[in-house]
């Protein structure tokens, strides 16, 4: 019959082996939040892109505005809508700068302004061209 007693390096294994199972079903615990993190993150993205990729983007009616921009490059006005005095004016500028074309409403009737102003008919032939230039219009 052995009744072998437990020496100090016994002790100090057996305190390591525990040492090392706890550390390791840490390990593991912590391994499976992760996972389960891991998951939940990547349901909850793929169901939000399905619900995205599903709905239809809004659709306005109308708009109501006193003043519409449409702005280009750098932020340049190209189009602009307005009310004012007189009624709406709508004014279109070129990529240089130049407001080329406005038609506004007056007290006494419309108004187009243009330097360029030509009527084209079938298969776009220009029938009419006015200009005006330095010394006058054409």
């Amino acid at each position: 019959m052995d009744t072998h007693l437990p020496t100090e390096q016994d002790r100090s294994i057996h305190a390591r082996l525990e040492r090392i199972e706890r550390d390791l079903e840490s390990a593991r615990r912590d391994a499976r939040r992760w996972r389960r993190g891991a998951v939940g993150l990547g349901s909850l993205l793929a169901a939000g892109t399905l619900l995205a990729a599903v709905q239809d983007s809004p659709v306005v009616d109308v708009i109501r505005t006193r003043r519409l921009e449409v702005v280009g490059e750098e932020n340049k006005v190209m189009l602009l809508a307005t009310a004012g005095e007189t009624g709406g004016q709508l004014d279109v500028w070129s990529k240089a700068g130049a407001n080329t074309v406005r038609l506004a409403s007056a007290a006494d009737g419309g108004v187009i302004r243009t330097r360029r102003l030509e009527v084209v008919g079938e298969e776009n032939k220009v029938m009419l061209l006015a200009t005006a230039g330095e010394t006058g219009g054409q």
